[in-house]
């Protein structure tokens, strides 16, 4: 496998909100949302088959069209020969219950499908250029939600870096355009999420519009919008009676099978499958309790796919514990039933697609370790065929995969490539019912928007000055890095009697203004380096010390009120290991991070939860290779790290002093840099923060690292904190 993807790519969500229409969204490697389609508006009749082309031209056209860009190779990736095109790859037994009445809803999980597509009987347009829905940058990757409300009308929502959900919406009919971009839900009333976290869309009948999330504290929340006048009612918890514990930012699958039903599904944090329905026939803001689908065990943060392919039938679609494929299946109000889809093993990868093209059908795929897109479908009659190869094309694994179909006998694939560029493919079916013939059209480009996370081009980072400047008496024996919440520094040291951390009133490359303001926070025997955490929904600020001896974590306002300290939860297997070194907070899924000193034995940086410090495995980040040793022999290792907001994860360690840079979503390593010791002799880096701080009246540096460095002839410990500025800040 080539070197292209490595660090992560973005979905691509699909709707047709017409026949012969079908659009298509993702993120860029900018940030981006991005938008292309094929087909126009039928004229007269929404059930016309044949378009005369769109009516009211979008406003955003080519223009912003970004270029291709070289990807990076995935670490790590299980080697293997892809199968013929179309050769099975083992069969499947068993299979869900028929229905009795035409579908009146089918949804996808946490949305990535689509609807429609071109039949055999409509000509095939081309794909119109990519272009930017305007005013809105978003996290690279962050999933888009892409729904239709009826015919010419789409509705795009995606979590913004402000951890709120966005609207943004689009009408083929009369003037049409893209809407500006509004928040959904007012005060007090938003969901705050993270930046990663998929947003589900599920269309009822008469255009009712309901919204699923999960906040930043792990709460289901539903918003409902009113077909008549447009407008949203808030954010509200979904069933707060015995709802299960689940990540920040999880997603939900969700599907409606009647009219006045909904469903929503959930992995939680035990391992189950927890639903609960709303019937509004008892009440609009009604919804049941809580309760296990009884399947087998999932880990937390999978997509449970939800798709109802007839009235009162469920199905869903997920990757277990033993990571085989299953699907779980129910009609009306009868038990769950459930069963494994033999032969295939998932993997790495929990990212199911699955859609009912019509009546009875089910079409299933997944994108497999060795890279190949793999297919199954379930009929009525035919029951399970597959699993097959879908084409000779190898993606990066773990990938998602967007669908959609115009007609029973028709269906769109969308994935990312090796390339980092969107691909498609499209079939038509033989016979509806018991398809013999499984003729895939080839893989095609929708050209040029990169859907990867960008390299940050570490080895041009250069650096600028020195931000803080300031010493200590012998007394300290070791300092442990700066950072800064663009008003004031927060100074952690280790001195001979007490732990302190201390504020300092004093702009970036000034002279000190003040002695600074300290609180002693005791207790552990070393401490480490300040991490500045700001919760995204109650918008208070905190410093997060790690302590080792015992382990910990200090949390203390940057009020410098109380400090707070609470211990970890063992990781499982390395019962007293080296870490709490460091720690900090992804802001793509709110996990608390933090990696054994001597890092380059197990390369892996642990999650928590932020607040209780119970371990999260699930989100664990596998470092890949990389040029330079995290760490060797004796008192060398990783100091200190920190997440961005676009990504990546910034490390750097000591002897000798050097600055990684990984993605923090596949942990590709991007590069390195040799930061040397800046003329001090010995010396080591002990924190490193990102924020956007001027030195001088040109440009801003983004990437800051604290040097600790000791004079002999002044017996006197310094504290520098260098500033290095990226060429391209917003691919940091």
């Amino acid at each position: 496998m080539s070197a292209p993807a490595a660090g992560g790519v973005s979905s691509i969500s699909a709707v047709s909100c017409a026949r012969g229409r079908l659009d298509i969204f993702t993120v860029g490697q900018d940030g981006n949302i991005y938008w292309a389609f094929r087909g126009g508006i039928p004229r007269g009749s929404a059930a016309g088959l044949m378009f005369k082309g769109l009516v009211g031209q979008p406003t955003v056209m080519a223009s912003a069209v970004v270029g291709p860009n070289a990807l990076l190779e995935q670490p790590n990736l299980p080697s293997g020969n892809l199968p013929s095109e179309g050769s099975a790859q083992g069969g499947l037994s068993g299979g869900p219950a028929g229905g009795t009445k035409p579908p009146l809803g089918m949804l996808g999980g946490p949305v990535v499908g689509a609807f429609h597509g071109e039949s055999a009987s409509v000509p095939v347009p081309d794909w119109s250029p990519w272009a930017v829905i305007p005013g809105l940058n978003v996290c690279p990757l962050a999933p888009v939600c892409a729904v239709s409300r009826g015919f010419g009308l789409i509705d795009v929502f995606v979590v913004g870096f402000d951890g709120l959900v966005h609207q943004s919406s689009w009408s083929g009919l009369g003037t049409g355009g893209w809407s500006g971009w509004a928040v959904v839900g007012g005060d007090p009333l938003k969901l705050v999420t993270v930046l990663h976290a998929p947003i589900t869309g599920v269309v009822r009948a008469g255009g009712r519009l309901d919204l699923f999330g999960t906040d930043i504290d792990g709460t289901i929340l539903w918003a409902r919008r009113d077909p008549q006048t447009g407008a949203w009612d808030g954010w509200r918890p979904v069933s707060p009676i015995s709802a299960p514990l689940v990540p920040p930012g999880a997603p939900v699958g969700a599907a409606s099978a009647a009219p006045y039903l909904m469903a929503v599904f959930v992995a939680a944090n035990d391992g189950q499958i927890y639903f609960t329905e709303r019937d509004t026939t008892i009440g609009e803001h009604y919804w049941a309790s809580w309760w296990p689908i009884g399947a087998d065990e999932v880990q937390a943060r999978s997509p449970i796919v939800a798709v109802s392919r007839s009235s009162w039938q469920l199905d869903l679609f997920y990757v277990g514990k033993d990571n085989h494929v299953r699907n779980a299946w129910r009609t009306g109000p009868n038990p769950w039933n459930a069963f494994v889809m033999e032969g295939l093993v998932a993997g790495s990868t929990r990212a199911v697609a699955a859609i009912s093209r019509g009546y009875d059908l089910l079409d299933v795929l997944v994108v497999a370790d060795t890279g190949s897109v793999l297919h199954a479908a379930w009929s009525e009659k035919g029951g399970w065929k597959g699993w097959n190869v879908v084409g000779l094309i190898e993606v990066i694994p773990r990938a998602t995969i967007g669908l959609g179909s115009p007609a029973a006998d028709d269906l769109h694939i969308f994935v990312v490539g090796l390339n980092g560029h969107s691909l498609t493919t499209s079939r038509e079916l033989d016979s509806v019912v018991t398809p013999v013939k499984w003729q895939w059209h080839g893989w095609r480009n929708i050209p040029w928007v990169s859907c990867n996370l960008a390299d940050p081009k570490i080895g041009q980072w250069y650096d600028v000055g020195v931000a803080l400047d300031i010493n200590y008496d012998k007394s300290v024996w070791g300092n442990q890095g700066a950072t800064n919440d663009g008003v004031f520094w927060y100074v952690v040291a280790n001195s001979d009697d007490s732990r302190r951390l201390t504020k300092f009133g004093t702009q970036p490359g000034t002279d000190m203004l003040d002695d600074g303001t300290a609180v002693d926070i005791g207790v552990a025997n070393h401490i480490g380096p300040p991490f500045l955490f700001v919760h995204p929904k109650t918008h208070e600020a905190s410093i997060l010390i790690a302590t080792q001896g015992p382990y910990g974590v200090f949390r203390i306002s940057t009020a410098l009120g109380d400090a707070n300290w609470m211990a970890p939860e063992t990781v499982e297997g390395h019962p007293d290991p080296n870490h709490f070194a460091w720690c900090s907070v992804n802001p793509l899924n709110g996990r608390l991070y933090t990696a054994p000193f001597e890092a380059d034995t197990l390369r892996i940086c642990w999650a928590f939860d932020v607040v209780s410090l119970k371990r999260c495995p699930e989100d664990d980040i596998v470092l890949g290779p990389s040029t330079l040793n995290l760490s060797d022999a004796g008192d060398r290792g990783v100091q200190a790290a920190v997440f961005t907001s676009r990504g990546h994860l910034v490390l750097v360690r000591n002897n000798p002093n050097v600055i990684f840079c990984f993605s923090s979503i596949t942990g590709h390593c991007f590069g390195n840099k040799d930061l040397g010791n800046w003329g001090h002799g010995p010396s080591e880096p002990e924190n490193v923060f990102v924020r956007s701080l001027e030195l001088d009246s040109e440009f801003p540096s983004q990437v800051h690292v604290s040097e600790n460095f000791h004079s002999i002839l002044k017996d006197l410990q310094f504290l520098q904190v260098h500033s290095l500025r990226t060429p391209e800040p917003w691919l940091l």
